[in-house]
């Protein structure tokens, strides 16, 4: 997994927050999927920088 496709995920969480928030989603919920959501990047990124052959 490298960077492209990493950044095609935080797209895509941008996406789905917009999204929610067009539709009125709770603001408590929303921050508790988005703190999430950066967790798991974080996560990701740095498993990537510790172990680059593993990708």
């Amino acid at each position: 997994m490298g960077p492209v496709k990493l950044f095609q995920d935080k797209l895509r969480t941008i996406s789905a927050w917009r999204l929610a928030i067009e539709l009125g989603s709770s603001p408590s919920n929303l921050l508790l999927e988005m703190s999430m959501a950066v967790q798991r990047l974080e996560t990701i990124t740095k498993s990537i920088s510790e172990d680059p052959l593993s990708t």
